[in-house]
């Protein structure tokens, strides 16, 4: 597959990744105990929505039509059900923003293999990277809050 394809496929997951990151990230803030975690999580879901949309322009300058793209026809109600499922599995959200972030993250590292990132990508990473390790830090504090 041409470098170029490659890419917008990576930016098409990314961005699928990013829209089902934001509603996790809401999710944990709702369970958060202290409004300085609350804050942190909400913080982090705009952050992912903000990523979203500067993923979205790159693809339209790359005359990518956003009607194309998978993401735009992203079933909610999908989330919520794997949302009704952490119950069952007994993940926390918080435990399923680390996975979520480190599955983006691992996006990340394909396009820069490709040797196609650039500073803002760049900057998604690193502000991704931060979360983690709060959230991390967070899981430490609170291990059970499911």
């Amino acid at each position: 597959m041409k470098k170029e394809t490659q890419f917008i496929a990576l930016l098409e997951k990314i961005l699928l990744h990013l829209k089902n990151t934001k509603l996790i990230y809401s999710k944990a803030s709702d369970k958060a105990i202290f409004p300085e975690d609350k804050r942190h999580f909400n913080l982090q879901g705009t952050l992912r929505n903000r990523f979203f949309l500067e993923i979205q322009s790159i693809l339209q300058s790359k005359n990518i039509p956003l009607d194309d793209l998978i993401v735009e026809k992203f079933n909610y109600d999908q989330l919520l059900i794997s949302g009704a499922s952490l119950k069952k599995t007994k993940i926390t959200p918080c435990e399923k923003c680390i996975q979520a972030d480190s599955a983006i993250i691992d996006l990340y590292k394909s396009i820069k293999k490709l040797k196609m990132m650039n500073s803002l990508l760049e900057t998604h990473v690193e502000k991704i990277k931060e979360a983690l390790l709060k959230n991390e830090l967070y899981l430490q504090k609170f291990p059970i809050q499911a």
